[in-house]
């Protein structure tokens, strides 16, 4: 009984330190410790060493193809690892390969041979490569119920690498795509039925396999079928229930109730048993059906579905869950970024992350809106299943007002963010540019919002105030139950709601609670003066210009031949790129030249700033040290900002979500100025080319201090690098001269 008893308090106990890890704030996930091999051996040593293992019996073409393969697999999974998006030695990672070593123990050879990272994704997925290299993927773990469920996949993706599947079907596709051998004679259509039902054998053979080394591990199999499930409703959040409306509003400011989807799309449960002969897949279904043909004798006894730990699972997919509310954010997913944010805020209503997080979401939206871009970014609500089709059907309805209802809706969630937390920068700038929209772009000003809150004429027996505080009042009814996604799904779980009415000029009373204070009145003061500006964060036009003329292309302005004087001492170079392109060749893209030259590139950035008295620090992930994870880290970060920035459509001014982690950066290097900057040495036929861009960010404000394209009719010599390289970095070196 004492046992019993000490058992439930331990359990207890970790409940609550996983609780209060989350209770108030989150930090973003990062990699720690010395880098693994994989991350700091060249791509081309990887790819030698990879061709030197081909069996010298090969035929020519086999070979040939394979070598092809190779190359191209090899330098594009180190793209993907020295992104800054996959994980090593973190909390993830470390629990990914504790389910790993149990669910391989009896193949240990076959696990020595593997290395699982996890993967800064939302998508729910996992893949394992030719070099032994498995990725998980935070949205997979985000979604899992338990620890065998993982295990499985872990042994599936394990039988994808032993059985060489990957560099099979590079090899089947060349021959179906060039109609060699029994491909001969099938149309094209017949091809792709031909690859489809090649992958999928391959796919039946890694759950069977896998299964067969899963069985033998001590895991159970009680509640492993579940995976499919997981599989099945991939495209889900990791949790359906109701959205409620109130979220949104304020004690003063109510939507319509027209506003409000409360019969959401159900979600389709039902299966798909035939295989698509066009799906590279078989159905979930099937596989389903085939794993519990394989696990109905299965003895259970001693086994478990938690090895590594019950607590530990809860704290990986917990972490997954509030990374995925990120990447959501800076994918400009705004309305998947609200609703796993209020998922989240159900159970940790005091994280000021999540409720930052949801503001820079509505504020992504609402200067969508503002733009008239708005569709860019949004989902149609009609083809949106679950309980989450309201909240794409509220912002529908927001953006259709066009009288910046939106810019108001996201600008009283923040000012009420502000009045709580009125010590935070992120909010306070936050803020400043949901104002500024608001004032400058809609043209709404202080006078334009109620003082008073709204009163109803008489209202009726069933708009009593009694009745309207009870339709506001949150429902939790989804959230309390002891149920997971997967269970309510099964039993298509339904719950109706109602709501009170309200006025139909609802945005009136958005700031009935703030128009008496005196710094909200200042602020409203401050904007509306004409001198007054707030800085413009991602305003820009991609285009390509000389001095004559311009023709828009992105999202970027690159001047041809424009003169700067920056009068800059130090720089950050976040690592830089170079392309060798042969335009006429059939492998147009030269791999191995590439890294050469970059890493050649990198040399004379270093030179040359060094040549005109600039201070620089490069941050490249080409060479690293295994001691440098901390600037694998970094690169992550500055590779999240400029790839945000640069994301969104033209004219649309989106504060950028984690502003803290870039400027504690600036702080780190001295510096606010960030390089982005690389070349391409192009060659088509006997012409060869040079090209070189370059982008400046003052990540302090945001602002673009440098954006130049340079096209030289040359080849890319080093005499010709370092001239231009010294003309760039002198530039960005050489002071304003005032003019007297």
């Amino acid at each position: 009984m004492l046992k019993l008893y000490s058992l439930t308090i331990i359990f207890f106990l970790s409940a609550l330190r996983l609780t209060a890890q989350f209770d108030t704030d989150y930090k973003p996930v990062t990699s720690t410790g010395a880098l693994p091999p994989d991350f700091v051996t060249l791509s081309s040593k990887k790819y030698e060493e990879a061709k030197s293992k081909l069996s010298s019996k090969e035929n020519k073409s086999s070979r040939k193809i394979k070598e092809s393969f190779l190359l191209s697999t090899n330098f594009a999974i180190d793209d993907i690892l020295l992104s800054g998006k996959v994980l090593f030695n973190d909390e993830l990672t470390n629990y990914l390969n504790g389910v790993a070593d149990n669910a391989l123990v009896s193949e240990p050879g076959l696990r020595k041979e593997l290395r699982f990272y996890v993967y800064k994704s939302t998508a729910v997925n996992a893949f394992s490569t030719n070099q032994g290299i498995v990725l998980v993927t935070t949205g997979l773990l985000a979604q899992l119920e338990n620890e065998a469920e993982l295990a499985f996949i872990l042994c599936h993706e394990a039988i994808h690498y032993r059985e060489k599947h990957a560099i099979q079907e590079y090899v089947e596709e060349d021959k179906i795509q060039k109609g060699r051998g029994a491909y001969g004679q099938l149309a094209l259509e017949e091809r792709i039925v031909a690859r489809c039902a090649f992958s999928k054998e391959e796919e039946k053979e890694a759950d069977q396999k896998g299964l067969e080394i899963f069985l033998k591990s001590k895991y159970s199999t009680k509640h492993l079928i579940g995976v499919y499930d997981v599989l099945k409703y991939a495209y889900l959040p990791f949790d359906d229930i109701k959205f409620d409306k109130n979220f949104l509003e304020n004690s003063t400011m109510k939507f319509p109730n027209d506003f409000y989807k409360t019969n959401t799309q159900q979600i389709d449960t039902k299966d798909i048993m035939d295989d698509d002969p066009r799906s590279t897949h078989p159905s979930v279904a099937s596989r389903r059906e085939k794993t519990l043909g394989g696990i109905k004798d299965a003895d259970n006894t001693g086994k478990s579905d938690f090895l590594v730990g019950e607590k530990q699972f809860d704290n990986i997919r917990e972490i997954s869950r509030f990374e995925i509310c990120r990447l959501y954010t800076l994918h400009n997913h705004y309305e998947s970024g609200i609703y796993t944010s209020y998922l989240l805020l159900k159970k940790y209503p005091n994280n000021l992350y999540l409720k930052k997080n949801v503001a820079f979401c509505l504020a992504g939206l609402a200067q969508y809106s503002n733009s008239d871009k708005f569709r860019e970014i949004h989902y149609d609500s009609d083809s949106v299943e679950g309980k989450w089709q309201a909240l794409f059907y509220l912002t529908y309805k927001l953006d259709s007002m066009k009288n910046g209802a939106l810019n108001v809706v996201a600008l009283a969630y923040a000012t009420k963010l502000k009045n709580d937390y009125p010590n935070d920068n992120e909010i306070e700038e936050l803020y400043k540019n949901l104002m500024h929209s608001l004032v400058k772009v809609n043209r709404l000003h202080y006078d334009d919002f109620s003082t008073k809150p709204y009163v109803k004429h008489i209202p009726a027996k069933e708009d009593s105030l009694e009745a309207v505080a009870a339709a506001a009042k949150p429902d939790t009814a989804d959230y309390d139950a002891p149920k997971s996604k997967y269970e309510k799904l099964r039993a298509q779980h339904v719950v109706d709601v109602k709501h009170a009415e309200n006025d139909s000029i609802f945005t009136r009373y958005a700031f009935v609670d703030y128009m008496g204070k005196q710094w909200f009145k200042e602020d409203f003061a401050n904007m509306e003066d004409s001198t007054k500006q707030i800085t413009s964060s991602s305003r820009l036009i991609v285009t390509f210009s000389d001095d004559n003329d311009s023709y828009q292309r992105k999202k970027i302005t690159y001047w041809k031949n424009r003169i700067y004087t920056l009068g800059i001492n130090k720089i950050v170079i976040v690592d830089p790129e170079f392309a060798m392109v042969n335009s006429r060749n059939k492998e147009k893209y030269k791999y191995i030249e590439s890294e050469e030259g970059r890493v050649d590139f990198t040399e004379r950035l270093k030179l040359n700033a060094k040549r005109a008295k600039l201070g620089a620090e490069v941050l490249n992930t080409k060479n690293l040290d295994a001691g440098e994870a901390e600037k694998l880290n970094d690169v992550a970060v500055m590779s999240d900002y400029i790839s945000e920035r640069l994301s969104h459509e033209n004219d649309v001014e989106v504060p950028y979500i984690e502003r803290a982690r870039v400027k504690d950066l600036a702080k780190k290097y001295g510096t606010g100025y960030f390089m982005w900057t690389g070349a391409v040495a192009l060659k088509n036929g006997n012409r060869q080319y040079t090209m070189l861009y370059t982008i400046i960010y003052d990540v302090n404000t945001d602002e673009i201090k440098m954006s130049t394209f340079r096209e030289i009719k040359n080849r890319a010599s080093a005499s010709l690098l370092n001239s231009q390289l010294y003309d760039m970095l002198n530039q960005v070196k050489t002071p304003t001269h005032k003019k007297s």
